[in-house]
């Protein structure tokens, strides 16, 4: 990934397989799987993934690898309000960005200092 992330609008079906450590067919078949999962396409097809979109494969990932729920299991908690997991790994991306932010603007500081 690129050390940049937050300035992208939008990830490669790559960029975010890595990210996320698991194959891009899983990700395609994720999709195929859970509604509330689409990433726009491109005018050639390629799939263009939000940071949304992301966080949201970041809940199925926990779903189904950490928490064991199947398939379907997973789509329930989903779709009957598990909210509040997606909810507290956006509220950490943000935590977790906002640190990043400040150790850049900090970086910038100390490179001025050394030039």
């Amino acid at each position: 990934m690129p050390a940049s992330v937050d300035t992208k609008l939008y990830y490669s079906i790559r960029e975010v397989a890595e990210l996320l450590e698991v194959e891009p067919y899983v990700l395609r078949f994720w999709e195929k799987e859970f509604p509330t999962l689409s990433p726009r396409k491109s005018k050639g097809g390629l799939r263009l993934y939000k940071q949304s979109d992301i966080d949201e494969l970041r809940v199925i990932k926990e779903l189904l690898y950490t928490e064991k729920y199947t398939i379907e299991g997973a789509r329930r908690q989903i779709t009957t309000g598990r909210r509040n997991g997606m909810q507290k790994i956006r509220k950490e991306n943000k935590r977790l960005r906002a640190v990043v932010a400040e150790a850049v603007v900090e970086l910038k500081l100390l490179r001025k200092k050394l030039d």
